[in-house]
């Protein structure tokens, strides 16, 4: 939606649609308005406290009326609240809150009805005596009922899942923002080991020691100290350094974690909470014990004799342990820097990988949704490829434009369509499905493993033909797929006129998927059992522009584009798109190249003064 300002200009408004329980289901903040009643009425929204700063300069804002244009029409909510931004830690990340009454307003009614569109995310409040299972041991019926006369068994599964398991294991795809628990696992494992790293070198240096202490521990226990209050001495010697070490390492985290923060891209703050503090004190026990045990029972086990007789005590027996303790150390620093080695070629294998198709000087754009379309998917993905078609035809006359082409979804984007379907098996299939222009396979330079292309095709070709990649090839198992249909009665009037090499739709951390590409979409849909849409049905444009004239490329497409649609203009290269695919194995290299140098640093130094104190003992 985009907000009306006072000089009617428009405004970017993003929202989501919430039932009324919300508000009162999570326990975001209202800074403003009673979460009880906000979310009441169809003409009800909810700003949050950025946007209410962004576009009234105040949260005194209750009350007030903001006008939204969706889906080229205008309406007149009132502001009946103010929430806190979402907080960054949150799963849920939410925008502008408006009713979910608003539904017939933005979506078709079959689009709110049919039981594939799983665009929704819903929450569920158990009562305290009723269990997950026993919800979902009604949902069978529940869809049964929902579907009446087209119920097949097993058609459709409606599970639940834990709000406290979903940032990291998702089970269900929607919104929310996930975590990755084996990154979390990773570095956790490794901080331990540069923790075990910096203790060696504690142990090492304290047994190092023992021979200026060996007439120290001589005399007390000439004097009558026992064994175990020698023992206790230098176990609290290390506690004493233990605690002092996580005082300052306290002070140094709240210090470098803003940079932190900015060099890995996340959010994180330091607060001291009940489990916090339990963590940090089973740490601080663990870590003065097991740096502290062995050098406490060396000294005080020295011959008080001996000791006094010398001044030195044996080191028979020891130097076995440090020289092991050493070889840990640079077999650790060892693996760290052969880590980064390994991600670094990583890194060099995604930048240099043949994806299947050629990306270089190509920029897209997303249209806005048409506001006239036949029912059904199908209609309106068709409603937007004629938009789409009619913008590149406006375009065509534009020199630098080295050649165009619209499609559903594009390059490194999140994830494309994927469609349900029943074999003649009457076994549940998927596959991947893009709506393309004739012109699309020839723009990205993709290779034809059979077949042929859409470009030059007949009518009859275009309106019926559909292309497949060599993975869904492989999975129909047909001697020769040309002008084979699918395996399935339920789909319209098709024929496979194409097979296509396969190539990397989607990111390079998945395997490639069968995919069905057509121009027409009628035949396809109406084969339907299911459907998974990470976006909305809504045409890209893409084109292949000269990289020395796109400042005069971007104007006029922004001309173009400014006498056809409202939404404000936005022309982007895949390429950039492609990489920010790959952002987290690079922050991810950054952070092991900083802890392979950490290592090295903490290896080097125990050495460096073990060297020094052996010196020093001659």
């Amino acid at each position: 939606a985009f907000y009306m300002s006072k000089e009617q200009e428009k405004l970017d408004m993003p929202f989501d649609l919430v039932g009324k329980g919300f508000l009162k289901s999570f326990d975001f903040k209202l800074l403003v308005g009673d979460k009880n009643t906000a979310l009441d009425k169809l003409e009800s929204i909810v700003l949050t406290e950025k946007q209410a700063m962004r576009h009234f300069g105040t949260l005194d804002v209750l009350g007030q009326t903001i006008k939204l244009d969706i889906n080229d029409k205008p309406y007149n909510f009132s502001i009946t609240g103010v929430i806190e931004n979402t907080p960054a830690n949150s799963s849920i990340q939410y925008k502008s809150l408006i009713s979910d009454l608003n539904n017939e307003r933005l979506l078709h009614l079959q689009n709110r009805t049919a039981w594939y569109n799983s665009s929704s995310q819903f929450f569920v409040e158990l009562h305290p005596n009723v269990s997950a299972s026993q919800l979902e041991a009604k949902f069978p019926e529940m869809v049964k009922r929902g579907l009446g006369d087209e119920y097949e068994e097993g058609m459709f599964m409606v599970k639940l899942q834990p709000l406290s398991t979903v940032h990291f294991d998702s089970e269900i795809d929607g919104d929310t923002v996930a975590g990755d628990i084996q990154t979390v696992r990773i570095l956790g494992v490794v901080g331990l080991v540069i923790l075990l790293l910096a203790g060696i070198n504690f142990i090492n240096l304290a047994v190092g020691q023992s021979i200026r202490r060996a007439k120290e521990v001589g005399v007390r226990k000439v004097m009558g100290a026992h064994k175990h209050q020698l023992i206790a001495q230098f176990l609290g010697e290390s506690f004493l350094l233990t605690v002092a070490a996580m005082i300052l390492s306290i002070g140094v985290c709240a210090l470098l974690l803003p940079s932190f923060n900015q060099f890995a891209d996340k959010n994180l703050i330091l607060t001291f909470s009940w489990s916090l503090c339990l963590a940090l004190g089973i740490a601080l026990l663990a870590i003065g014990l097991l740096s502290g045990v062995y050098p406490a029972f060396v000294l005080s086990s020295f011959s008080p004799v001996s000791s006094l007789k010398s001044g030195k005590a044996s080191q028979k027996g020891r130097n076995g342990l440090a020289y092991g303790l050493i070889v840990f150390q640079f077999f650790a620093a060892i693996f760290f820097v052969s880590s980064t080695v390994i991600m670094k070629n990583q890194l060099a294998y995604i930048a240099k990988k043949d994806l299947g198709y050629q990306s270089e000087g190509m920029v897209y754009m997303t249209l806005p949704g048409p506001t006239e379309f036949d029912p059904g998917m199908a209609g309106i993905m068709t409603a937007n490829g004629l938009q789409a078609q009619q913008l590149l035809e406006k375009l065509s006359q534009e020199p630098a434009i080295n050649g165009s082409a619209y499609a559903n979804n594009y390059f490194g984007d999140g994830g494309w369509m994927k469609l349900d379907y029943v074999d003649l098996e009457e076994k549940w299939k998927s596959f991947s499905y893009n709506q393309i222009s004739e012109d699309f396979v020839e723009l990205f330079v993709m290779e034809f493993v059979a077949g042929k292309d859409f470009k030059n095709a007949s009518d009859f070709d275009k309106r019926t033909g559909i292309i497949i990649n060599e993975t869904y090839a492989k999975m129909l198992n047909l001697e020769d797929p040309i002008g084979e249909r699918i395996p399935c009665k339920k789909f319209g009037e098709h024929r496979i006129i194409g097979i296509i090499k396969d190539f990397h739709f989607e990111s390079l951390h998945k395997a490639i998927e069968p995919l069905v590409m057509s121009i027409n979409p009628e035949p396809i849909f109406a084969g339907m059992e299911g459907l998974t849409m990470n976006q909305s049905a809504r045409a890209t444009v893409l084109m292949k522009v000269k990289l020395d004239d796109f400042a005069a490329v971007k104007q006029e497409v922004q001309s173009v584009w400014e006498d056809r649609f409202a939404e404000p203009f936005d022309l982007k290269f895949i390429d950039t798109k492609l990489q920010n695919l790959y952002e987290k194995e690079q922050r991810t290299n950054a952070m092991v190249n900083l802890i392979a140098a950490l290592a090295i640093i903490i290896a080097s130094l125990g050495l460096l003064g073990l060297a020094a104190l052996t010196i020093r003992n001659k």
